[in-house]
């Protein structure tokens, strides 16, 4: 979709919706999944072809396949809904609450659980909604799957990736266990021989007196050593042109080199990796063997990783890759200095070679995070809290390095520049273009809630992207579905989507002493785990406390 967009209509909802969730299109409609169950809508209009209504939230986005609708929920239950009509087909109950979503394919269910296990369901036959098999982790899954020559992938939160035979459950590989705090969300991306998995820092947001927000500080601190001396935007490493898949004239940055400046010089993130490998996010794994990717450029026989700098909120999971119509990966990633918030954006990366593309002639600072999806030639980005969404087209070369930081325009690139390879759609100014869309949070631009100020739910953690179809653009921005398109006309308010009441739930609540019983064994395991890490913060949110 090229062009410029404009707001073609918005539509409120009453349920809350998941920062996480996405809007999934299939058979002319938007799915959307809420903490009431899941709307069905016409995406010329936003009207409700139908609601399924469930007796608790769901957990993540629906998938849909060959007419049905598979998705999980708090209720324990994986649900399978007929696409057209919104009737329930069946459903599958496991131990504990669906928090990802779904992988269908070759007429199986693959979904993990908070209960440990990964499960295996018939999606349909004479054993639909019944189980094939299981598989016991270490911890909750909140991470979908990935599937590949009859393998699924997946991660748990005892911090380790695995690999499961698709159709037996017998264990492929497990990985070492891989830094961070966990895998809260999104899934991994399968990449040629290779699978990614976004991971997760492992440093509090603040622990005072110390130097503010932990991670990204210190990162900036290591990775910029010079950044109050030198130009806003010094590039991590040099700038040149590379061969790669992507585009003629591409500008790429080597990470495996300092950029030396009068003040002195970068880190080279191959070097800082190598030296910190603990703090390491974005994880590449051979799919065949489980074994991390690793180089050694500098030769010095220790190893170094993927050279992808952290890029999202101060906890939480990373937004994982995506691979782009020229076959090249693309993720978040971190590569320009400043004096307080390292800077960034979308980048391509030549797996086994220490070479990130320069795509964008934006800046976006690292602690606010972005989620993009792909459509043709384009990558879609939505900005933390409704600040900004455009579109990048990587079919063209980026010339310019770095962004008009207010010193002018730099060149990296002989090619031309091209006004229509980037657009943006909003830029802190959605508020205005569309006067009263966001009334289920606080202002937006800010560290709004679901609920108003004394809400719960925010947004300055997950978040999900536009997704094209059908020549407009829809993403859910503070609790409202929003159409975009090539339109002049006012934009149009829809009907408030209101709560539908379920029927009476079939689960009983559980007996006091099963919730005691179950209560002393979770404290159990806790105490048992040994050293716990002091303080709390709630996952993918920007929270202090």
């Amino acid at each position: 979709m090229d062009g410029r967009l404009n707001p073609v209509w918005y539509k409120q909802f009453e349920p809350y919706i998941p920062l996480r969730v996405q809007i999934i299109t299939s058979y002319d409609t938007l799915y959307v999944a809420t903490s009431a169950g899941l709307y069905a809508l016409n995406p010329n209009n936003g009207d409700e072809k139908w609601v399924y209504p469930t007796a608790m939230p769901l957990g993540d986005s629906p998938t849909v396949v060959d007419g049905v609708v598979y998705v999980g929920g708090l209720d324990r239950k994986l649900h399978a809904v007929d696409a057209f009509t919104g009737k329930a087909l069946w459903q599958f109950t496991a131990e504990n609450g669906f928090t990802m979503n779904p992988l269908v394919v070759n007429g199986m269910v693959y979904a993990g659980n908070r209960d440990g296990y990964f499960y295996a369901v018939h999606a349909g036959g004479v054993r639909r909604g019944q189980l094939a098999w299981k598989y016991k982790t270490g911890g909750p899954i909140d991470y979908s799957a990935a599937y590949k020559d009859n393998v699924v992938y997946f991660a748990s939160n005892d911090s380790h990736a695995y690999a499961l035979n698709a159709q037996t459950g017998a264990l492929v590989w497990k990985s070492e266990k891989l830094p961070g705090a966990g895998f809260h969300a999104w899934w991994p991306v399968i990449y040629r021989d290779w699978v990614i998995f976004a991971g997760s820092t492992n440093y509090r947001p603040i622990i005072p007196p110390g130097i503010g927000t932990l991670y990204s500080a210190r990162e900036l601190a290591d990775v910029y050593p010079n950044r109050k001396a030198d130009p806003r935007g010094t590039p991590v490493g040099p700038v040149s042109q590379q061969p790669g898949d992507w585009v003629d004239k591409t500008c790429a940055i080597d990470m495996s080199q300092p950029t030396v400046t009068a003040n002195g010089s970068t880190t080279a993130v191959t070097e800082y990796f190598e030296s910190m490998p603990w703090r390491r996010t974005y994880f590449v794994l051979d799919r065949q063997t489980g074994k991390e990717y690793t180089t050694d450029f500098d030769r010095d026989g220790k190893p170094e990783y993927a050279p992808i700098l952290w890029q999202g909120t101060h906890s939480g999971n990373r937004y994982p890759p995506l691979v782009g119509s020229d076959g090249v990966i693309y993720q978040a990633n971190n590569y320009m200095s400043s004096p307080v918030i390292a800077g960034g954006m979308v980048t391509g990366w030549k797996i086994g070679s220490p070479y990130v593309s320069i795509v964008s002639a934006d800046w976006k600072a690292v602690d606010e995070p972005y989620a993009y999806a792909g459509g043709g030639d384009r990558i879609y980005w939505n900005l933390v809290g409704d600040r900004g969404a455009g579109s990048i087209d990587i079919s063209i070369p980026n010339p310019v390095f770095p962004p008009d930081l207010g010193q002018g325009p730099r060149f990296c690139s002989d090619a031309p520049r091209n006004t229509g390879r980037e657009f943006t759609y909003f830029n802190y100014d959605l508020q205005n273009r569309i006067p009263g869309y966001y009334t289920r949070y606080t202002k937006p631009n800010a560290y709004s809630v679901f609920g108003g100020q004394n809400g719960v739910y925010g947004y300055h953690g997950e978040q999900n992207p536009p997704i094209p179809y059908q020549g407009r653009l829809y993403m859910h921005r503070s609790n409202a579905v929003i159409a975009f398109g090539p339109t002049t006309n006012p934009v149009v308010e829809r009907p408030l989507a209101k709560t539908v009441q379920p029927p009476a739930s079939v689960i009983p609540p559980p007996a006091f002493d099963q919730v005691k019983t179950r209560l002393e064994q979770e404290v159990e395991r806790m105490v048992n785990a040994g050293h716990l890490r002091p303080g709390y913060f709630n996952s993918g949110q920007l929270i202090y406390d």
